[in-house]
């Protein structure tokens, strides 16, 4: 599922400038509509909240059908009001579906089932989880090529970018219809009513560590599509062909493979953990500053390797803090982490006035701040292998 969520979310990053040309919106209001992801995921923090406590297969699909319904509004060109509604949507899905999925496979060692189920958790039971997850992130990483492969097809071809999104549309469409034919564990010890979970998540709220998390998935959102998104358009307009441009995605993609590969083999070693956010300050650096194209590639690709370190550090704890739990401390980290969704608007509103090269400072220093607050700690011990 995380291929998939890749994939789509990059996406409405990857039209900055289509939308600019071909709707006539401005920086600042694509800078909105990348807003809203996460806005759209704030308002709709409850809903998440039943990844915990109901019916998960109902909440996969229901949040896989959202987010074809979303995709589609942007393949039909939609006026901006109508985009930005359905980009509310989207980021509410995206948690919905990812959550539900996420929650059952963090609880898979502790069910019951038949030999498969046995012999698949053996298997967890021998590989320290955070290998496991770095070999997730890798295979998630072949949706972050999807994406602008897709754009990159469509812009030197008749697909063009709305038809990305119809064809996406229609694989989540697909995707919720595998997803209906799966069994998911029933959720342990749920909650009988909405007042139940949400004061479940208020407590789990109260926690100092579930605040670290959520500074520093804040820090790092800005870095992934959102950065992604203002380099590409400004290698647009500098010129460079959109084929050429997209290609600083696929740059993103090698380093998020390379990074999670690494995880996948030797776990996140305190050298490792060390590295990786000053791997993404510096990948940021090339990136943003006045340089080639070929430098702004290797410095998006240290960006992606530095985030895929860091992002399986964030993943461990969060689905490992509180056992049981992992939606409701995905969903709380999630709305505390919100105050980042202001950074496009800020990045947009300069690159109007000053241009684009004005407005990319601004993750230059946001990446200052991950080398400052990435932590530096292990996880719990408990968290450090597969429960």
């Amino acid at each position: 599922m995380r291929l998939f969520d890749e994939w789509w979310s990059y996406l409405p990053a990857g039209i900055v400038d289509d939308l600019h040309r071909d709707l006539g919106i401005s920086y600042v209001g694509a800078g909105w509509l990348l807003s809203l992801l996460t806005l759209g995921a704030l308002v709709g923090s409850p809903l998440s909240l039943l990844a915990d406590h109901a019916d998960r297969r109902v909440c996969a699909v229901t949040g896989a059908l959202l987010v074809a319904a979303g995709l589609t509004t942007y393949a039909l060109g939609a006026p901006f009001v109508v985009l930005a509604i359905a980009t509310s949507t989207l980021g509410t899905a995206s948690d919905l579906l990812v959550d539900s999925i996420e929650a059952a496979v963090s609880e898979l060692p502790d069910v019951g089932g038949d030999d498969d189920d046995r012999e698949h958790r053996e298997r967890l039971d021998h590989d320290a989880l955070d290998r496991v997850l770095g070999r997730q992130h890798a295979l998630s990483s072949v949706g972050d090529l999807i994406g602008p492969l897709l754009l990159a097809l469509g812009a030197s071809t008749a697909v063009g970018w709305r038809g990305a999104f119809a064809i996406t549309a229609l694989v989540m469409v697909g995707d919720a219809a595998y997803l209906a034919t799966v069994d998911f564990p029933a959720p342990q010890d749920a909650a009988t009513g909405m007042r139940a979970m949400v004061a479940e998540a208020i407590v789990v709220a109260r926690r100092r560590d579930v605040w670290h998390l959520a500074a520093i998935e804040a820090l790092i959102a800005p870095l992934d599509e959102p950065l992604l998104a203002f380099v590409v358009a400004r290698a647009a307009a500098d010129s460079a062909s959109e084929a050429v441009a997209q290609l600083l995605a696929v740059a993103v993609v090698v380093g998020g493979v390379g990074g999670s590969i690494l995880v996948g083999r030797v776990g996140i070693s305190p050298r490792t953990r060390r590295r990786g956010p000053f791997v993404i300050l510096v990948g940021t650096a090339a990136a943003v500053l006045p340089m080639s194209v070929v430098v702004q590639a290797v410095g998006m690709a240290a960006v992606g390797g530095g985030l895929a370190i860091l992002w399986a550090d964030v993943h461990l704890r969060t689905l490992t803090l509180v056992p049981g739990r992992a939606a409701t401390v995905s969903t709380v980290v999630g709305v505390i982490g919100t105050a980042a969704a202001f950074v496009p608007v800020i990045t947009g509103a300069l690159a109007d006035r000053g241009g684009l090269r004005v407005g990319l400072i601004v993750y230059l220093a946001v990446a200052a701040a991950v080398l400052v607050a990435a932590p530096r700690d292990e996880p719990p011990a408990s968290a450090s292998s597969a429960r």
